[in-house]
């Protein structure tokens, strides 16, 4: 019996200790209850506030009335005067703080403003704005000697429309180089004015066509036709005043090569009798 009570005895205490690990293996669930608590009072209080901050910028016009302050109008594309009122409208006056070319925005119309439509008013201090002076004008630049393509850039960063191009025979000037512009450097040149380019288009032989016998009109004629143009004009002795001239002489002479865009000088004689043979 005393062997049953002793092994009786060893079972309890052995029933008794399983019990008293119980406490030790609840601990940890503890704590995961208790970080997953305080995380859920983090995310609450962080939606709280991100609430109000939403509900402060959603009230802020509200909250400005309720405050007596006003807040900035939209004056940006107005009329100077029309801007003017709308903020005596507001409880401001308007101070012009200067102007500046602008090309998207009108002549007298405002530019820019402070503070910005919406912020609020400080009491007695003026709405400040820049007033457009338009697109303005600029001056043509020197474009002569560059690339067609520098030009053309240029250009197009002033404002003006795609130039016009007019291909030149122009001796010793590399084909593609702007030669002259229309209008010339230093002018006047408004956003959307035509400009016209004069570009080379390289220099290439051509023969000398004849000129003899033909009138001063006539020999300007066929040299442009020629790629060519005429050059000094020179007169037989005694023909100056004379009528009905032609040509009696030319240099380079008839059938030789040159460059085209360059210069056949003439001579002028009194009648197609005295024609050179």
């Amino acid at each position: 019996m005393r062997r049953r009570g002793a092994g009786g005895a060893g079972q309890a205490g052995a029933k008794g200790g399983a019990h008293a690990a119980d406490p030790a293996a609840a601990r940890p669930r503890g704590r995961v209850w208790a970080l997953g608590l305080a995380l859920l009072l983090t995310a609450t209080l962080g939606a709280y506030l991100l609430g109000r901050l939403a509900a402060h910028a959603l009230l802020l016009p509200a909250s400005l009335s309720r405050a007596g302050v006003s807040a900035a109008p939209d004056l940006v594309g107005r009329e100077l005067e029309d801007a003017r009122s709308e903020a005596q409208d507001a409880g401001a006056g308007l101070d012009v703080l200067g102007v500046a070319y602008a090309a998207e925005v009108d002549s007298g119309k405002v530019l820019s403003q402070y503070p910005a439509e919406g912020l609020p008013l400080e009491p007695g201090k003026p709405v400040e704005v820049i007033v457009s002076a338009g697109p303005g004008t600029r001056r043509m630049p020197d474009l002569q000697g560059l690339p067609e393509s520098d030009a053309r850039t240029l250009l197009a960063q002033l404002g003006a429309e795609a130039p016009r191009v007019e291909a030149e025979a122009e001796p010793g000037v590399a084909q593609g180089t702007v030669v002259s512009t229309r209008p010339p450097a230093d002018a006047s040149l408004a956003p959307g004015d035509s400009v016209v380019l004069s570009v080379s288009r390289g220099e290439t032989i051509v023969e000398v066509p004849n000129l003899r016998g033909k009138s001063l009109e006539e020999a300007a004629a066929i040299l442009q036709e020629a790629q060519l143009r005429a050059g000094e004009t020179a007169f037989d002795e005694g023909s100056e005043s004379a009528e009905a001239l032609v040509v009696v002489g030319q240099e380079p002479p008839a059938g030789g090569l040159a460059a085209s865009g360059s210069a056949v000088n003439l001579r002028l004689g009194r009648s197609r009798e005295s024609v050179e043979e």
